[in-house]
């Protein structure tokens, strides 16, 4: 299963995007005498506030929420054409819906189905990265009626169609 980025809470959320931008500023200026002691610095705060989080969240029981998103996730990246609600996968992780729901936006950032979105785009991705299929194939290998609903999730996840993907990827 693809690594998943943790979104962080309100509360770090300003103070690393601006660390970040800095960070950022300072490598493009690389004419500054104290250049990487500066970087040295912003890195050892972005590591500082991720730490804290971490820690955060492995104090506050969330740890073991996460092992069972994490696979519940891989459940849905090994099984993207099955019928996924809401309710099926709060049953297959042992979660009550809204249970779900508040820790997949919490830890992933994104709703339940839109989590769902991504692993099956992400897997659609891939197919039409590694096979010459029809796209009428992949949209139902990864649960899809149509290749037009198909395209149409795509483009809205990925930001191009499938077949602008192919292309660009081909080159």
């Amino acid at each position: 299963m693809p690594d998943h980025v943790m979104r962080v809470p309100a509360l770090w959320s300003e103070p690393l995007k601006t660390l970040s931008e800095e960070f950022l500023r300072e490598t493009v200026q690389r004419n500054r005498i104290s250049h990487h002691s500066i970087l040295e610095g912003y890195a050892r705060l972005i590591v500082l506030f991720l730490r804290r989080e971490l820690n955060f969240h492995e104090r506050s029981g969330h740890s073991e929420h996460r092992r069972r998103l994490e696979h519940l996730w891989h459940l849905v990246s090994e099984n993207p054409e099955r019928d996924w609600s809401v309710d099926a996968l709060a049953r297959s992780g042992h979660f009550s819906r809204s249970n779900l729901q508040l820790l997949t936006h919490h830890i992933y950032g994104c709703g339940v189905m839109e989590m769902v979105i991504r692993l099956r785009m992400e897997r659609a991705a891939s197919l039409i990265l590694q096979h010459q299929l029809k796209l009428a194939d992949i949209a139902e290998s990864i649960g899809y009626q149509s290749p037009f609903s198909f395209s149409n999730a795509f483009k809205r996840t990925i930001g191009v169609s499938p077949q602008a993907y192919r292309r660009e990827q081909a080159m």
